[in-house]
């Protein structure tokens, strides 16, 4: 089974509040539940194509000041080169970003294929960690994650055990939005990024599909990712914007093309596309 689009993560500063500006635009927004670290918390939007968004936040409290505090400082940048913590390090690094356009995740079938993606040249994947959200139902949901540390690289996951697919309903938009088109990733150096992809996916770029100003366009399942030269020689960076470099994000919908209030999204750029 090839690795296929899971899901993109927003950042996002109260949960509450951005869980009601997203159902204004015209999502359906699901409470996820709080994550086994006690540290954050999400709620989720789910698609009729199997794709979803995560709405991601850090908890209010001591836990998240003392870890805001060792980030800041650098204290804990040794968990980035760590075999063990990286993954790890990977959601700690959020914990000092502004709202908006995080991460992306891949879904693998098992986690043996997660670790021979992992294991492909230029990758240096750290070791899978163990995941966990209690939903508000009182179910505990678990997974596995493994990170691609490169900038511009997603995570990967294993299926939810147990699977508790989304009711119909849950994956009704009154915007129309039907699922994750495509993802823009941003980078310095995208031939480099370029080349990370062909390795991950073990396949190139699909060249007739490039467009919206793409260096290099890769088909994951129903999705497209295109990656593009940034402007800025510095980006992506930690202290400003997502540490992936993640630009724009396209939901397939019915209806006009339409770009979404930036308020609402909490600074995400998302646009609704036929």
């Amino acid at each position: 089974m090839a690795l296929t689009m899971d899901h993109v993560v927003i950042l996002v500063d109260d949960l509450d509040r951005a869980s009601d500006d997203f159902s204004v635009l015209g999502f359906k927004v699901e409470p996820g539940g709080e994550h086994g670290n006690s540290l954050t918390h999400n709620a989720l939007i789910f698609f009729e194509d199997g794709t979803f968004l995560e709405l991601f936040a850090i908890k209010h409290g001591w836990r998240a000041s003392l870890v805001r505090l060792l980030c800041r400082a650098g204290a804990l940048d040794f968990m980035a080169r760590s075999a063990k913590r990286g993954t790890l390090f990977r959601f700690l690094e959020l914990v000092g970003m502004p709202e908006g356009l995080a991460d992306f995740c891949l879904l693998a079938s098992s986690l043996d294929e997660a670790n021979q993606v992992a294991k492909r040249p230029d990758l240096h994947a750290p070791d899978p960690m163990s995941s966990s959200r209690i939903r508000p139902d009182g179910q505990k949901v678990s997974w596995q994650m493994i990170s691609l540390p490169a900038a511009g690289m997603p995570f990967l996951r294993t299926p939810y055990s147990p699977r508790i697919p989304p009711n119909s309903d849950s994956t009704r938009h009154e915007n129309g939005a039907k699922g994750i088109a495509r993802l823009q990733i941003q980078s310095p150096d995208p031939l480099t990024l370029s080349q990370r992809y062909a390795r991950l996916l073990e396949t190139g770029p699909v060249e007739a599909m490039r467009g919206h100003g793409s260096t290099s366009t890769f088909q994951i399942g129903s999705a497209l990712i295109d990656i593009v030269e940034a402007k800025d020689a510095s980006v992506p960076r930690r202290t400003n914007g997502s540490p992936r470099g993640l630009r724009t994000l396209f939901l397939r919908a019915a209806g006009e093309a339409r770009k979404l209030n930036a308020q609402r999204t909490h600074g995400t750029d998302i646009r609704l596309t036929p």
